[in-house]
């Protein structure tokens, strides 16, 4: 069985896109979280409200499980979103760069480490 996270690998990075060609940050969080199981609900990148998501703690402090969701600040003030795929590697979708993995260290600002209440 394939890995689900890799069916968004290379897809290219469209701001507002939720996929399948293309996908901005929260487009491929949602769409990884989906094909994980999760009942995402419409909205739910739209803040990190209280309601949808429970805080686990900052980066620094848990250990990521697969489905977290880390959430940054980037330079230019914008919210970013990254959805665990293990303890060390999230997937992103990124400017000039689309789907990739990552690893965890290079996140920078992050504000937290949210899940998605059942």
């Amino acid at each position: 069985m394939i890995e689900p996270h890799l069916q968004f690998i290379g897809a290219d990075y469209e701001p507002g896109a939720s996929g399948p060609q293309r996908y901005d940050c929260s487009g491929v969080c949602g769409a990884y979280l989906e094909a994980l199981g999760f009942t995402v609900p419409a909205g739910a990148f739209q803040g990190i409200d209280g309601d949808i998501w429970r805080l686990r703690g900052s980066l620094d402090e848990v250990e990521l499980e697969r489905g977290d969701v880390v959430l940054s600040l980037q330079p230019d003030g914008q919210l970013h979103v990254d959805v665990a795929i293990n303890p060390r590697r999230v997937l992103t979708a990124l400017k000039g760069r689309g789907v990739a993995i990552r690893r965890t260290y290079s996140i920078t600002n992050p504000l937290g480490v949210y899940r998605l209440r059942k």
